[in-house]
């Protein structure tokens, strides 16, 4: 439903989601607005509990294809600690967003 959506074929994806029982994936609020409200909701979060927040909304953004959400939520991610590297770190989150934008997947490809 994404490829059709995203090369401006709604009236094939609605014919696609009626012939197989679903229901088309309708946008509801507009992208921009979505994520400046939801970037608004986590700078009122205390700076310590921020890290998960923002690591799923530069994924969301990653898949709007919002680059430069993306580069502008990248800098305010932590770098891996001496423990470890987690899912909501920087280079995690950058390789993340780097596949979705490429491939439209979170997936690795080897």
């Amino acid at each position: 439903m994404a490829l059709l959506r995203k090369h401006g074929q709604d009236d094939l994806l609605r014919d696609w989601a009626e012939r197989n029982n679903l229901a088309a994936d309708e946008p509801g609020v507009p992208a921009d607005e979505d994520l400046a409200r939801r970037y608004a909701e986590i700078t009122q979060i205390p700076p310590a509990k921020r890290q998960v927040p923002t690591a799923d909304l530069l994924i969301q953004a990653a898949r709007q294809h919002r680059l430069d959400a993306v580069l502008a939520l990248l800098p305010k991610l932590p770098m891996p600690t001496y423990a470890g590297m987690s899912s909501h770190d920087r280079p995690f989150a950058a390789f993340s967003a780097l596949r979705i934008v490429t491939t439209g997947i979170d997936h690795e490809t080897w």
